[in-house]
C-alpha cells in the first residue's frame, strides 16, 4: 500500500501514528518506502482506539507549514472519521487502507468548517 501511495506521486510531510504495535509497524513501513527517518514519526497515545473527535483534534493541531499528513489509527474510529470527511462512504476501512482528501484551507484548525474533497481510496 505504501508503494501504491508513492506511485501516485504523494508526498507526506508528517507521519502520525497511534502507539499501538500494528499501527506503528504499518507507519514505519510507509516511512521506509518514502525514505524517511523513523525517528521523525509522531506517536500519539490519544489515537489508540480513538473516535473521530480525537482525530479532528490531532488534525486541527497540525503546523500549517505541513502540506500533507498520514495518520495511522484504528477502527471503528478511523472508519467513522473518513465517513464524516466527504460524501464518499466506506463500509469498513481495511488494515492499510488509504483514504485521501484535500482540505480547502491553508489552516489545519479549519478541519471542521472548511470544505473537504475526496481524492482517492485504496484498499489492499
Amino acid at each position: 500500500m505504501a508503494q501504491r501511495l508513492a506511485q501516485r506521486g504523494a508526498q507526506v510531510d508528517r507521519f502520525i501514528s497511534s502507539t499501538a504495535k500494528r499501527a506503528l509497524q504499518t507507519a514505519l513501513h510507509f516511512m521506509h518506502v518514502f525514505e524517511r527517518n523513523p525517528e521523525e514519526i509522531v506517536l500519539r497515545d490519544d489515537m489508540y482506539h480513538a473516535m473521530p473527535d480525537i482525530y479532528y483534534n490531532v488534525i486541527a493541531g497540525l503546523d500549517d507549514r505541513l502540506q500533507s499528513v498520514a495518520l495511522f489509527g484504528h477502527n471503528p474510529g478511523i472508519t467513522l472519521l473518513v465517513n464524516e470527511l466527504t460524501e464518499v462512504r466506506i463500509d469498513d476501512m481495511p488494515t492499510c487502507g488509504i483514504f485521501a482528501f484535500e482540505l480547502a484551507s491553508t489552516h489545519w484548525k479549519n478541519i471542521h468548517t472548511a470544505a473537504k474533497s475526496f481524492l482517492f481510496f485504496e484498499a489492499p
